[in-house]
């Protein structure tokens, strides 16, 4: 009685203190893996929506799917485990409730042990709101989450390393005077990762023993982001990724050192995602030894952190600093001996694995090319027209999928190969049969050797014209800009809105407006000072469906 009592009072509480209007949303899903396969532990990230803190939520998964655990991640940085309730034969629901509530822009990890069975599966999501002292299940915002869970393993010709996550497993790398890590030094290592733990280390040169320095360590976090630390004195520096990597798809990972700027960056695919400056750097300090999958020392004198217990391939120690370019260049190849590049584990020949430690050889999913990019979608009359760019050297045809919840595609039309394979081809394709509402895009390149890959999905709305919706995103001035613009967008009826700007690569970079307006035109500024020249996308969610605007920052 106590729990529901303080569930109550805290929401209550919320919504007098802030003054708004109680607007309740979904839990939307904001990461999830690309594919999933048989017996996997996958990891959901949900993020709730809306102006009001909700108590919970119903789960309810495939038949036996479980879920293994529940982690709570606080908009101020606090992380909690919860307790939730399994589904019974009367209830298949999990319930999960948190007695500090869930926050808009919480974050919420599912970590979910699929079955043996393949097939289109789906997991489904519930809000459970509180109203006068009582608990509500809001149906009407259920969502459903659609997954195909494949045969595993898959038969591919690249291979890749597993790792138990046992300390006594995990290889040590002896690096040589060439190989050796040095702060004062210029390096860049890189590799491919594809994981589901939380709080596990990837490599490291550590000891685990704080009167220790070390040049570097990288780890999956207690939330799932990638962090790297770099230690001195006691004195622990660190970056972190923006957005989880602990998601069941694979990533590429890199960490640059620049001494003579002073600066360390890290990226996550082909996105910077964090820098740190050092202006006194570890000019003593050099790394002879290497772990990968745990910190140098035995688990007896390491507590608090995991061993790895992911994938990994293609892993890089260059003895230069390497340009963004560059890492693009390394993350669509496999690694190859070349001038600078001190030490490669391909994991595809044995003469190239560890000579320590005890590893897992399998095939694998990853593949080194880009696939279709830069997707785009404009309503014109009389269709709507989809162009993307591709520069992959050996694609036999495009497939254009469409749907309409983003789940469930269907084949509309097949286009040839680009004429021009190895260089960038902008191709195009007119769907006169779109209709209205939302519809959801996506390009599947498959390729000569009988592989495919998917371009990130594009949600758009395709309504009536402007005069016709009860919100309208007017559009921005100036355009192109640099480095602020207005946006703007009306309001026909009182409603919730939501505008954030999202980048080509498909992540969401900034929310501007989140909330219930009433009636009303209205402008909202931009300020892109901090990102770099290119396109971005305006995007506008409403009772009206989802409009987008492309915007071009000029510097």
């Amino acid at each position: 009685m106590r729990k529901w009592a303080l569930l109550t009072i805290q929401a209550a509480l919320f919504t007098a203190f802030f003054g708004i209007e109680a607007v309740h949303a979904q839990f939307r899903v904001a990461s999830q893996p690309e594919r999933v396969e048989q017996a996997q532990v996958l990891n959901l990230y949900l993020t709730l929506e809306g102006s009001d803190p909700a108590a919970g939520l119903y789960v309810t998964l495939p038949e036996d799917w479980i879920i293994r655990e529940v982690v709570h991640f606080s908009e101020d940085g606090r992380t909690a485990y919860i307790d939730f309730r399994p589904g019974t034969v009367e209830d298949p629901r999990t319930l999960i409730m948190s007695e500090s509530l869930f926050r808009p822009e919480d974050h919420l990890l599912l970590q979910i042990k699929t079955s043996a069975r393949t097939g289109l599966s789906n997991v489904s999501t519930t809000p459970i709101y509180l109203h006068g002292g009582l608990t509500a299940t809001r149906e009407e915002l259920k969502v459903n989450t659609l997954m195909e869970v494949e045969r595993s393993p898959i038969n591919s010709s690249n291979l890749v390393a597993r790792f138990s996550g046992l300390s006594e497993d995990a290889p040590k790398l002896t690096l040589n005077n060439r190989q050796a890590l040095r702060a004062d030094e210029p390096f860049t290592v890189a590799f491919w990762m594809k994981s589901s733990g939380l709080n596990e280390v990837i490599l490291s040169t550590w000891t685990g023993l704080d009167e220790d320095d070390y040049v570097m360590e990288m780890v999956v976090g207690p939330s799932g982001y990638l962090e790297f630390f770099q230690g001195e004195g006691g004195r622990h520096y660190s970056m972190r990724s923006a957005l989880p990597i602990a998601d069941g798809n694979w990533h590429f990972a890199s960490v640059t050192n620049s001494p003579e700027s002073g600066w360390l960056h890290m990226r996550v695919d082909d996105l910077g995602v964090d820098s740190l400056f050092r202006a006194n750097t570890l000019s003593s300090q050099t790394a002879r030894e290497m772990r990968l999958g745990y910190r140098l020392e035995s688990a007896e004198s390491v507590t608090g952190i995991d061993g790895y217990s992911g994938h990994m391939d293609e892993f890089r120690l260059i003895d230069h600093t390497l340009s963004p370019m560059e890492l693009e260049e390394e993350r669509r190849v496999q690694a190859r001996l070349t001038f600078g590049t001190e030490a490669i584990l391909g994991f595809n020949e044995r003469e190239s694995e560890p000579t320590s430690g005890n590893l897992t050889i399998e095939s694998s999913d990853l593949s080194f090319r880009k696939g279709p990019t830069q997707l785009q979608v404009q309503a014109e009359f009389p269709g709507t027209r989809l162009t993307f760019l591709s520069d992959d050297k050996d694609v036999d045809e495009f497939v254009v999928q469409r749907s309409i919840d983003g789940q469930l595609y269907d084949e509309i039309a097949l286009i040839d190969g680009p004429e021009n394979p190895g260089a960038s081809n902008l191709l195009e394709y007119v769907d006169f049969t779109s209709g209205r509402g939302v519809v959801y895009y996506r390009i599947i390149a498959r390729y000569t050797d009988g592989t495919d890959q998917a371009s990130p999905s594009l949600k758009a709305g395709l309504g009536e014209d402007s005069f016709d919706r009860s919100a309208a995103l007017v559009g921005n001035f100036p355009n192109p800009f640099n480095p602020t613009t207005t946006i703007s967008f009306s309001v026909q009826e009182t409603q919730y809105v939501r505008i954030s700007v999202w980048d080509l690569s498909g992540q969401m970079i900034r929310t501007l407006i989140d909330g219930t307006h009433a009636p009303g035109e209205y402008d909202v500024q931009f300020d892109a000072d901090s990102l770099p020249s290119g396109t971005y996308f305006v995007r506008m969610e409403s009772v009206s469906g989802i409009q987008t605007h492309q915007m071009m920052l000029m510097k």
